[in-house]
């Protein structure tokens, strides 16, 4: 007996014994499973038995697309939040606050630039000529710190400003008033010192909390004004000859000149009153 006419018998023969009637794949698959599992096909307790077990498998063959029909694209929309939930937040970055150089600043800079070249001769020709020229110099600082303090936005900044303007004029009442006594004061280096310090401080303050006017390029010149000045005082204030303390106070004028330049460029809020 051909294959085909074995597999139309037994067809035929589950067709008896369980009403069902069988594809040839599935007669196949019967076949298959019988030779797998030693099952005696022509013993019909066997037979039903393993048509039965397999029945749940024969399922209507699933149709699919075609590979080359695309799937229908399902639109897409946009997830709204309900109210009180966060919103979703873009990555773009907040756009940057359009600033302004004030007239003040640049009137500002140029004189603290003036104030430090000044100060710089004066040091140079009081100890070479006895020609003495702090009073200009601390002219022009006061002025330049009185501009900062109406010119900046920030009232940290207005309130650092107007010490240095007053440390300033006072350094200037001091070497107006007290020069010509300065042989007959009992701690006349200190006197004349004190000004100095302050307004050393002052700037270091300054350069702090007007980073957001000066930049990182302002507070770092102020830091190192502050420091090398006060390293000249204290060399001065112990009595060390003018050489020992003339090179820190030409370097301490020299970042305050970096200082100025920070000034002149300075910027603040355009929506802001400068």
């Amino acid at each position: 007996m051909t294959a085909p006419d074995r597999l139309t018998a037994l067809s035929a023969r589950v067709s008896a014994l369980t009403g069902q009637q069988l594809r040839p794949d599935q007669l196949d698959t019967v076949v298959a499973r019988a030779f797998q599992h030693g099952i005696d096909l022509q013993d019909d307790g066997q037979l039903r038995a393993l048509v039965g077990g397999l029945a749940a498998g024969f399922t209507a063959p699933v149709s699919t697309p075609p590979l080359h029909q695309a799937p229908t694209p399902q639109p897409h929309y946009p997830y709204y939040p309900p109210a009180g939930h966060p919103q979703p937040t873009q990555g773009w970055p907040a756009p940057a606050t359009p600033t302004r150089r004030p007239a003040g600043f640049m009137a500002a800079g140029i004189l603290i630039v003036l104030g430090a070249m000044v100060g710089a001769a004066g040091g140079v020709l009081i100890h070479l000529r006895g020609i003495a020229l702090p009073s200009a110099s601390s002219l022009a600082l006061a002025a330049a710190f009185l501009l900062i303090a109406l010119s900046a936005t920030s009232g940290a900044t207005k309130a650092i400003a107007a010490v240095a303007a007053v440390s300033a004029g006072a350094g200037l009442a001091v070497a107006i008033a007290a020069q010509p006594l300065y042989h007959m004061l009992p701690f006349p280096r200190l006197l004349f010192a004190l000004p100095g310090i302050a307004l050393a401080v002052a700037v270091l303050v300054l350069g702090i909390t007007g980073r957001s006017h000066f930049g990182t390029f302002g507070m770092v010149a102020g830091i190192g004004y502050a420091v090398v000045d006060a390293v000249g005082s204290v060399l001065n204030l112990i009595g060390m000859s003018y050489s020992a303390w003339i090179i820190p106070s030409l370097i301490a004028l020299l970042f305050l000149v970096l200082f100025g330049i920070a000034v002149l460029l300075g910027r603040v809020p355009a929506e802001e009153p400068a």
